[in-house]
């Protein structure tokens, strides 16, 4: 009995021992964990798993549809809290310890979930989540989100656990200091102690970022010259390690990036580097461009053009151009820089069908324009300048026939000049023309030079072009035309006294063939240049033909003009002011009737559109399809020597005995039937005499009212008064037009018509003395300046030109300081013109001189 005592109490002691050793295990061992299940498609709610093991399925093509997580051995007051995404419900309500999250019996998946620990500091719960089309996912922790949100990807399957914090006791740097230039970029990395230590997340932060920025990952980026502190701090423990960053000054380059189809914003690339696609078919549709290490104020600026767009403003610095996120296609683009003289940027586009395009540069078009084709990739450089030094043409001259062709190359040095582009042009395109490769074609009979220009510092070399023909009577016309020139044209005259000279010639020593309105036969000369140089007659087309020959010789751009419903031919000429005049030296050569004398005007000489066109009476269509330049200058010395006038819109002329208004397209309008001359334009109305009558009518032909009645001869309109020679008793008169046409005062009386204004006074000669006499228009008074007993007198510019006998004098305006101007004038002395003086001699003779007298030049051989 003993003896089983003995036994028993030996036996409880071991159970009691086992028991007691067994609890303080449990109590040291059982760590916290998580515990989690899942209701899966057509499975249901899954048996609970735990720490890390997977719930729901893979492979499967499940949704997980709700889900029940909760803590084992957690501390007092320690929760796991948790919601879930779910389809077409969206972000559900937090909730945590094994509550239900999600739905079952709705078939909705799970999308989506976040999981946090509650007063569990010392702990991070982690979590990873296997999604429709992704497979499983990173793991992510503490409140992160697992899964998709906005995709409509359902969660498959899950792992969760819980892991012990090891926390961060330093963190040490790749590098302490680093020493970059402006655009260079470095990468500095981490170490953490302990190497376990749970969370190795950093915050990266720059002391000054406008001097080096650094990104998420320790990329740093050098952006200007200066000095920052690159620190990286970790979230467990807020340990830190710093880098000393200088930043040096860069080299001046670019950086840009593009928005491309399917990809979105790429990388910026710097220097030439490739931005898009190319072999991929995909469009870029955006860009941003800026400069790096740029000096002070300059700038790069970029346009670009858009499918459906076309092109749009110009941007700079970083600004996009283009378009995101509307699908549309750069189809072009031009770059250029500001405020950068030594550089040029310099850009090439892959484009599709076309592949890479040559290099371009400074402003102009890469890419295509009105072809619908994309760009699909980009580079971009930035260069400095190697100015052009000189640049030679293979040749210093070329003779040409009509119809031939001659190339010229150019070298330009240094070889390594940045910008080698040439500009071919030709200062006479009448003659011979040139295309972009310095192709000459010879057009017609002359002498032109052609240029070849560098855009670079703008050196230049030329070749002097001379066309001649293989037509035998052009080609005799041709050697006396050069012959005359050499006799009628110094080096010293200007452009237009040079084209003056040749119409003074071919007017004065060409005869009209009048027999044209008489026969057929007639020799076919006449329509030619020979016609006119050889045996000087001709009809329009041979002035013309001769005009344009002798003109484009002496380095006059010269064309013709035909208009087939006027069955007549003059010319079009370019002058060195950049603008064109019609000339018609036909018009100006007037038929006599007993067809042997000749006469010399100069009313058709360089006159604008309009004016030409006031009694030129075109066919609008044939002029248009022709296509002539625009001649928009007036010469005012037709209004001087016409009858016309102006309002700068339309001339106002008598065209078919009819007051007319014609604009600079030949738009006729018939204002009144009225014959009408001395037409002046003043305030919206015209004024003009007709029947020895003047008249005032409206510029649209309406409230025409009679003004003055009797016998009224050569009209003058000055500061708003009518001026009027009336010839019932030789009386000069002066009408101002206040609207009542009642306000006359008289001026004087003169014996002739010669009576002019000239500013801002009017001088006519007296029937009762032998004086020039001279009227303030201001004032009113009349003071004799001059004695004068010639019929001829006339004012030009500042001067007072008159005869006396076989003499010609000058005076100022005021008949003082007369100088003799030539005193061999034997006939009449007939008109000023351009600065010249012409007159007749007794033997029909032409001359012209200089407004002194002098170089006096004897116009007809």
């Amino acid at each position: 009995m003993k003896r089983k005592n003995v036994v028993l109490i030996i036996v409880l002691s071991f159970i009691f021992t086992m028991f007691y050793l067994s609890n303080n295990f449990k109590a040291d061992t059982n760590e916290v964990g998580v515990s989690y299940e899942a209701h899966v498609q057509n499975v249901g709610w899954q048996a609970p798993v735990q720490d890390g093991a997977e719930v729901g399925t893979d492979g499967r093509g499940l949704r997980v549809e709700a889900l029940k997580i909760k803590l084992n051995n957690a501390p007092n007051g320690a929760q796991i809290s948790y919601r879930t995404h779910v389809q077409n419900i969206g972000w559900q309500a937090w909730t945590q310890d094994g509550i239900e999250a999600g739905t079952d019996g709705q078939g909705l998946r799970i999308e989506a979930l976040e999981i946090k620990l509650i007063n569990m500091p010392d702990y991070i719960v982690q979590y990873q989540a296997h999604v429709q089309n992704i497979g499983w996912q990173a793991w992510v922790q503490d409140g992160a989100e697992a899964g998709t949100n906005g995709q409509s990807l359902r969660v498959e399957a899950l792992k969760i656990r819980i892991v012990k914090k090891t926390s961060v006791q330093s963190i040490t740097l790749n590098k302490t200091s680093d020493e970059l230039k402006a655009g260079q970029v470095d990468q500095l990395s981490a170490v953490f102690n302990p190497v376990d230590a749970t969370n190795k997340n950093l915050n990266w932060t720059s002391s000054d970022s406008t001097v080096a920025a650094v990104d998420a990952n320790g990329k740093i980026t050098a952006l200007k010259q200066g000095t920052a502190t690159v620190t990286a701090a970790s979230i467990d423990g807020n340990k830190t390690a710093s880098c000393a960053v200088t930043v040096d000054p860069g080299d001046l380059g670019v950086s840009y990036s593009a928005h491309v189809q399917n990809i979105g914003w790429q990388d910026f690339v710097q220097n030439g580097g490739e931005v898009g696609t190319d072999g991929q078919s995909l469009r870029v549709e955006a860009l941003k461009i800026k400069l790096l290490n740029a000096p002070a104020g300059a700038q790069i600026t970029y346009r670009t053009h858009v499918q459906n767009v076309g092109w749009q403003p110009w941007v700079s610095d970083g600004v996009e151009a283009g378009t995101d996120g509307r699908g549309l296609r750069i189809e072009a683009l031009e770059i250029k820089l500001v405020n950068m003289p030594d550089y040029t940027v310099q850009y090439q586009a892959h484009v599709q069908n076309v592949g890479w395009q040559a290099w371009t540069q400074d402003g102009a078009e890469a890419g295509t324009n009105g072809k619908g084709l994309r760009v699909e990739a980009l580079r971009i450089r930035i260069v400095k300048k190697v100015d052009v030094q000189s640049i030679t043409l293979n040749k210093a001259s070329s003779s040409l026939k009509v119809g031939d062709t001659d190339n010229l190359v150019a070298s330009i040095l240094p070889t390594s000049a940045t910008n080698k582009n040439i500009k071919w042009t030709s200062s006479n395109e009448y003659v011979a023309t040139v295309d972009y490769s310095g192709k000459v074609t010879a057009i017609s009979v002359g002498n032109a030079v052609i240029t070849a220009t560098t855009e670079d510092e703008n050196k230049t070399a030329a070749v002097s072009v001379s066309v001649g023909t293989n037509n035998l009577k052009e080609a005799q016309a041709l050697q006396s035309a050069n012959t005359i020139l050499s006799s009628i044209i110094n080096p010293n005259m200007t452009q237009v006294q040079k084209e003056l000279a040749i119409h003074d010639y071919i007017v004065a020593n060409t005869q009209y063939e009048t027999a044209v309105f008489t026969t057929n036969n007639v020799s076919y000369d006449i329509y030619t240049a020979y016609g006119v140089l050889i045996n000087r007659r001709a009809v329009c087309q041979g002035y013309a033909e001769a005009f344009k020959m002798m003109c484009n010789l002496a380095g006059i751009p010269t064309d013709i003009i035909t208009d087939y419903a006027l069955d007549h031919a003059w010319n079009i000429v370019k002058l060195d002011d950049g603008n064109y005049y019609q000339v018609d030296a036909t018009w100006d050569d007037p038929v006599a009737q007993n067809n042997t004398s000749l006469d010399l005007n100069h009313k058709y000489f360089n006159l604008s559109d309009k004016q030409m066109l006031a009694d030129h009476t075109i066919d609008k269509a044939e002029w248009e399809a022709d296509n002539y330049p625009k001649a928009n200058v007036d010469n005012s010395e037709f209004y001087r020597t016409a009858d016309d006038s102006t309002d700068s819109n339309v001339v106002y002329t008598n065209y078919n005995n009819k007051l007319t208004s014609v604009d600079s397209n030949g738009t006729m309008k018939t204002l009144t039937t009225d014959d009408a001359t001395s037409i002046n334009y003043y305030n919206g109305a015209v004024y003009y005499i007709s029947g020895r009558s003047a008249y005032k009518v409206d510029t649209n032909g309406q409230n025409r009212v009679q003004i003055l009645s009797g016998n009224i001869y050569k009209m003058y309109l000055y500061n708003g008064a009518i001026y009027y020679l009336d010839l019932n008793n030789w009386s000069i008169n002066k009408l101002v037009l206040d609207g009542s046409y009642q306000n006359n005062t008289l001026i004087g009386y003169t014996w002739n018509t010669n009576y002019f204004i000239n500013s801002g006074s009017l001088y006519y000669e007296a029937y009762s003395d032998d004086y020039l006499h001279k009227v303030d228009l201001n004032t009113l008074i009349d003071t004799k300046i001059l004695t004068v007993t010639d019929y001829y007198v006339t004012g030009y510019n500042n001067f007072i030109y008159y005869k006396d006998a076989t003499k010609l004098y000058r005076t100022d305006l005021n008949g003082s300081n007369s100088l003799l101007i030539s005193n061999s004038i034997t006939n009449k002395f007939i008109n000023i013109f351009e600065n010249y003086i012409y007159y007749e001699d007794s033997n029909s003779i032409w001359y012209k001189m200089n407004l002194d007298g002098s170089n006096l030049v004897k116009l007809m051989y």
